[in-house]
């Protein structure tokens, strides 16, 4: 996850993205800015266009427990709180 947080990606149309966990202050419904990084990350694919940056794409990264080794919550939570900083 941090490499592609890391990276700008090119669309099939030839636009540069990056991608970043989303904020408080990005125009997204609350539930989207404020939340806990230990059940879900909310990522943004971010286009630099007229000198500023616009939100293109979201997606909605729930952690599934379950399928996590022990101790893997507790690493992808601490990278999710890191990020969002």
């Amino acid at each position: 996850m941090a490499r592609a947080l890391a990276t700008i990606h090119v669309l099939d149309d030839g636009r540069r993205v990056r991608l970043r966990l989303a904020r408080p202050g990005d125009p997204l419904p609350a539930d989207q800015t404020f939340y806990d990084p230990r059940e879900r990350m909310i990522v943004v694919a971010m286009e630099m266009a007229g000198g500023r940056e616009h939100i293109v794409g979201v997606a909605d990264v729930v952690l599934a427990e379950r399928t996590l080794e022990e101790g893997a919550q507790d690493l992808l939570s601490e990278v999710a709180r890191r990020r969002a900083a």
